[in-house]
């Protein structure tokens, strides 16, 4: 009996233990919620500012007379368009995401939601090629939100860069494969490719080889790459700029971590 309270003792402190560690945990996950949040947020302020500066454009030269007034007021039409594609997108996937919990992501469902969401004005005129093999590969668990990210950021640098090539065959191929423990996620595009000299260096902040606003997303910070490096490399991936396909003339390659229970 006289050990009786040192294991009550014991038994408290250890639930005290577990309710810290717990806490801890809680912490760990708000932190991660808020750090998911804030990508979100600088996708969303990246690809607005663009479509937001090409509308103001489009809006100033019409207010000053300049050039034909039907074709200004089309591209300001046509920016306010991307705009609310953008928005509508963000909050869409904003809302699918609200818990932002970390589990394996379905490529072939990511992939084809993010094609049918954006297959209207913002994607207008774009033939998507998409394949992911096999049909049920899945990344290592990541919040779908960061993978929806990385698609945004990488559709909306194709659009610019095929606006900027003024090609007239605009095509997008989207492609997942399983690599033995990894995803291997490559994006490809019909686009005037990239420049050598800054192909290196096309993930460090504000490097941009989109520098004429022929684009109605206006023209590239420097900034898209960027985060698409941090969130990959965040969840254990690479990212680099590889050799296309044929018939395409940029790929970027990413490859992240591979869901275990599919790499047996």
């Amino acid at each position: 009996t006289a050990l009786a309270p040192v294991a009550d003792e014991a038994g408290a402190s250890d639930r005290s233990e577990t309710r810290r560690i717990e806490e801890l945990l809680d912490e760990l996950e708000l932190l991660r919620v808020l750090a998911s949040l804030g990508t979100s947020i600088a996708v969303f302020s990246h690809e607005v500012r663009s479509a937001v500066n090409a509308s103001a454009a489009a809006l100033t030269a019409l207010a000053a007379k300049r050039g034909n007034v039907a074709e200004r007021l089309k591209r300001a039409q046509a920016a306010v368009h991307e705009l609310q594609d953008l928005t509508g997108y963000i909050d869409a996937y904003g809302s699918a995401s609200q818990r932002r919990t970390r589990e394996p992501q379905p490529l072939t469902a990511v992939i084809g939601d993010f094609r049918e969401r954006l297959s209207g004005q913002l994607a207008r005129n774009i033939v998507f090629n998409t394949d992911v093999k096999p049909s049920a590969l899945r990344t290592a668990p990541m919040a779908r939100s960061e993978l929806e990210a990385i698609l945004i950021n990488l559709l909306t640098n194709s659009i610019k860069a095929m606006d900027a090539e003024g090609q007239p065959s605009r095509r997008v191929s989207i492609s997942a494969a399983a690599d033995d423990g990894e995803v291997r996620l490559r994006f490809q595009d019909t686009g005037g490719g990239i420049d050598p000299k800054i192909r290196n260096r096309m993930f460090e902040p504000f490097v941009t080889d989109t520098r004429s606003p022929v684009s109605e997303l206006g023209t590239g910070t420097g900034l898209g790459l960027k985060i698409v490096k941090d969130i990959v490399e965040y969840n254990g991936g690479s990212v680099s700029v590889v050799d296309p396909d044929d018939s395409y003339a940029t790929c970027i390659e990413i490859r992240l971590p591979r869901w275990s229970a599919q790499t047996k």
